[in-house]
């Protein structure tokens, strides 16, 4: 792993096995003690290497992660389409700042590729500006890589949400490849995520294949005591026995409280399918919520939460910050949403990483029936 003093450390696709992996990562742990980074971030493929890689981490106090989704264009014999709507031009700018535009997606400075970056590596380093009527609206960036395969990687790219659905992301793109290639860049490789993948596959990207993250993202870690990580342990694998060897008043204490990673206990049993363990886990103070009890089957649990807790119709789940209604949205449950819309949500509650209200995430996601639902409760509530 490296560590830069207090700012991020990277952990890249490491080669362990089944048998170290466990000592291994506690060596890391007592590093990261030792020498606390700002954040972590453990990158592996997918399927992970070894297989149990992230129940360790999980246990340990890392958080899960996007899974990569690598593409890479060949532009050798391509031709793009440069043609723009009227009041639209494209430009290769390395001066011009971009983190004062609003809503506009990585446009800080401390995005993969900042402007001190540009500004210092010209030759290495470009930034592909859309503009409308002389106002910033979208933006890419290419690093070129100093190795014989000559490969550009793409990274930073956004458009403000109102310029969207316009083919802008579309045209920053083809103009990038093509700056790629009088560069001498045949390949252009980026890192997709689900919203992105089918645009980055018109242009012409094809995939190569995925990975899976996980994240250092607080210092819980540093106070973590052995005994969680036993228990986490214990509960990822289904161990049972273990678990009744640890049970105690200060087990049933942790169990009470978010682990380190800030899961709840019962939300880690069901990631690892582990749900035979939930009974043992409330019996033992660990917390149960509406939407854990309606994963098990306990619909009638889950009513009877709602039901003694107002609030907890608008528990936020999740690092993003849902509720059980943008959770409906996100795996298409409608039944999860008519039996949340009887307990009188807050229908106005946002998610913290997109600023998305239930009905916007419907609406982005395209559930119809959903969309029509939201609605009716929103009018009813008027």
């Amino acid at each position: 792993t490296y560590i830069n003093g207090n700012e991020a450390s990277t952990v890249m696709f490491p080669s362990l096995t089944k048998d170290d992996v466990h000592d291994e990562l506690d060596v890391m742990m007592e590093s990261f003690r030792q020498h606390p980074p700002r954040m972590a971030g453990y990158w592996s493929l997918l399927p992970a290497k070894p297989d149990n890689a992230g129940l360790y981490l999980l246990a340990r106090g890392w958080q899960t992660g996007w899974h990569p989704c690598w593409m890479a264009l060949d532009t050798q014999n391509k031709s793009f389409d440069h043609s723009f709507p009227e009041g639209y031009r494209i430009t290769e700018d390395n001066q011009t700042i971009v983190s004062n535009v609003g809503d506009l997606p990585y446009a800080e400075d401390s995005a993969y590729i900042s402007s001190a970056l540009l500004r210092k590596y010209p030759e290495e380093s470009r930034r592909i500006i859309a503009w409308y009527n002389e106002e910033v609206i979208g933006h890419c960036c290419l690093f070129f890589s100093e190795g014989k395969n000559r490969v550009a990687g793409l990274y930073n790219m956004g458009v403000v949400p109102e310029q969207r659905g316009k083919d802008i992301g579309k045209a920053l793109l083809t103009v990038a490849a093509e700056v790629a290639r009088q560069n001498g860049f045949r390949y252009v490789t980026l890192n997709a995520n689900h919203m992105g993948r089918p645009l980055y596959e018109k242009v012409g990207f094809e995939l190569i294949g995925y990975g899976i993250t996980w994240w250092l993202m607080n210092k819980n870690y540093i106070k973590q005591t052995s005994q969680e990580v036993q228990l986490a342990e214990a509960v990822g694998t289904g161990d049972i026995k273990t678990l009744e060897r640890l049970a105690s008043a200060s087990s049933s204490e942790l169990l009470g409280k978010p682990m380190s990673n800030g899961m709840r206990w019962i939300e880690f049993a069901i990631y690892f399918n582990q749900q035979h363990l939930a009974d043992w886990l409330v019996d033992n103070g660990a917390l149960l919520t509406a939407y854990d009890a309606w994963i098990l089957g306990w619909k009638e649990k889950a009513s009877a939460l709602l039901q003694y807790d107002p609030q907890e119709i608008n528990r936020r789940y999740f690092d993003w910050g849902g509720t059980l209604l943008h959770i409906a949205a996100d795996k298409n449950d409608h039944a999860l949403l008519i039996f949340a819309l009887q307990y009188n949500p807050d229908l106005s509650i946002k998610d913290y990483h997109h600023n998305g209200t239930p009905l916007d995430w419907a609406m982005f996601f395209k559930r119809e029936e959903m969309i029509s639902s939201l609605k009716k409760a929103i009018d009813g509530a008027l």
